[in-house]
């Protein structure tokens, strides 16, 4: 079995990049980040791409941290106010739809905003719904346009649902810190897939880290069919 990382091909600088994905994210919503003993204050780059009440996602506007016991003790309650397991929960995770800003002409069928954020168009959209792919969940972005712009684009954000491991990576290798359980992601380069440890999605996340988008060779062999631009196919080594 072969995996490859989906991502962006490699710019030729940073006006490039600019150009080919004319789109910016903007955050509203997150769970409080915590502040940690050893750590100091941080938090981490999960999204918890949920259909949730305006009423709900007011009690996480703002940016603000919790001492380590705080947190953990209004983790529950944020669990059960988005109708989720409390191990979902992380600090300073995205909470809601993805949002995000036009701030060009989209011309390609996938931007990248940032590291682990790939939008695509309808017609990509469409495509990869019809393949039936295991793991994938397709979020529609709230996009902000200025004002009097024509022909704004629907795009929608590829959710990875699945989990795996990579090849000599243990769980408590992840852990940096035994107060407040921050996780580092070792060895960034290395992508080799454990096929054991690997729940057989289609779409999936390495190592609980959600900036790394992965593929089965099925979705590469899609992609490649379709010819979608500005994305890259990089097999996990």
């Amino acid at each position: 079995m072969r995996f490859f990382r989906l991502t962006h091909p490699e710019y030729v600088s940073d006006r490039e990049a600019d150009r080919r994905n004319p789109v910016r994210v903007v955050v509203s919503h997150r769970v409080p980040g915590m502040t940690c003993a050893n750590c100091g204050p941080w938090s981490s780059s999960d999204r918890l791409r949920l259909k949730v009440s305006a009423e709900v996602l007011h009690g996480f506007e703002g940016v603000k941290f919790l001492a380590v016991e705080d947190w953990a003790a209004s983790r529950d309650e944020w669990a059960k106010s988005l109708g989720v397991p409390a191990d979902l929960i992380r600090p300073g995770a995205e909470v809601g739809a993805p949002e995000g800003q036009i701030v060009g002409v989209v011309k390609e069928d996938v931007v990248h905003p940032v590291p682990g954020e790939i939008w695509v168009t309808q017609r990509v959209a469409d495509s990869l719904r019809g393949a039936s792919f295991a793991g994938l969940t397709l979020f529609e972005v709230q996009l902000r346009a200025p004002e009097g712009t024509q022909d704004v684009p629907r795009l929608w954000a590829i959710v990875p649902m699945g989990r795996a491991s990579r090849l000599g990576i243990d769980e408590r290798s992840l852990v940096l810190c035994d107060i407040c359980q921050r996780e580092g992601f070792p060895r960034p380069k290395a992508l080799a897939v454990d096929p054991d440890r690997w729940d057989r999605t289609d779409f999936f996340i390495v190592d609980h880290n959600p900036n790394i988008i992965m593929i089965t060779e099925r979705v590469r062999d899609h992609i490649r069919a379709a010819g979608f631009s500005n994305v890259e196919l990089i097999e996990a080594r």
